[in-house]
């Protein structure tokens, strides 16, 4: 079965090469890298027409004004030809195995939304480290997702024999969570492959890197798209807020252990 990798690209010249090395160096080679090039102002459009020029699964595509992410994910999966979508930002890696394993897990489980577990690397000092590693049980439910996401969209992949092709809403940040969101009320649980298959890269000054300041895009998840009540949505986000504190202070503790 053909795996459609997509990649939203917007001025990711710095990285976007070791992202690309990461799919090609994949143990299972039936897959399709489609990059959207989200009219970048650096290099980043030339760096991946080398790749095409070397690989013939590689392609690229771009938007002729900035969509953002959700905009360059769905461009991709417009596109797509595989049977299965897979996820992966123009900063962040896979393991080789990545691929295999998650395709394996699914097929042997009936599974068709799947996460992995995954590294967190930062900048210390101008060297990427590794600074934490995302494990989660098993299985994840809608409602476990609404109080903390745990699913790296690094890792994500489902089936569009099972699905249909998924599309994430037009948001600045957390579209992912909810297009997970929306999944999960067809499939009622994503499988997790308990394996560290990706890499997540923390580039400085990126909205992501600071989970606290997602809480906006959150409060609009649980009020606009998912109807929740004004009660429920503030215990879920002092839920959010406790855990992401006390995950920052394991990975601290952590670190010290190293």
């Amino acid at each position: 079965d053909l795996v459609s990798v997509v990649m939203p690209c917007h001025n990711g010249g710095e990285f976007v090469s070791d992202a690309i090395e990461s799919v090609l160096s994949q143990t299972y080679s039936r897959w399709e890298l489609i990059i959207c090039d989200d009219s970048s102002s650096d290099n980043s459009r030339d760096i991946v027409q080398d790749f095409v020029k070397r690989d013939s699964r590689v392609r690229l595509i771009a938007n002729s004004r900035v969509r953002g992410a959700a905009g360059a994910r769905n461009s991709c999966i417009d596109v797509a030809d595989g049977r299965y979508i897979a996820f992966l930002d123009a900063d962040d890696l896979w393991a080789p195995t990545k691929l295999a394993s998650q395709l394996r897990y699914m097929r042997e489980n009936n599974v068709m939304f799947s996460h992995t577990w995954y590294s967190v690397i930062k900048s210390v000092n101008g060297t990427f480290k590794k600074v934490a590693t995302r494990r989660w049980r098993a299985e994840y439910s809608y409602n476990d997702t609404l109080r903390n996401c745990r699913i790296g969209c690094l890792t994500v992949m489902y089936d569009t024999f099972a699905l249909g092709k998924r599309y994430m809403p037009n948001m600045a940040k957390r579209q992912d969570l909810a297009l997970w969101l929306e999944i999960l009320r067809t499939t009622y649980v994503i499988g997790c492959v308990k394996e560290d298959l990706a890499i997540y890269r923390i580039v400085p000054g990126s909205v992501s890197s600071n989970k606290l300041r997602l809480l906006k895009y959150h409060w609009h998840i649980y009020r606009n798209y998912e109807a929740i009540s004004f009660i429920r949505a503030s215990w879920l986000m002092g839920s959010y807020i406790m855990v992401y504190l006390s995950r920052r202070l394991q990975d601290s503790i952590n670190r010290g252990s190293m």
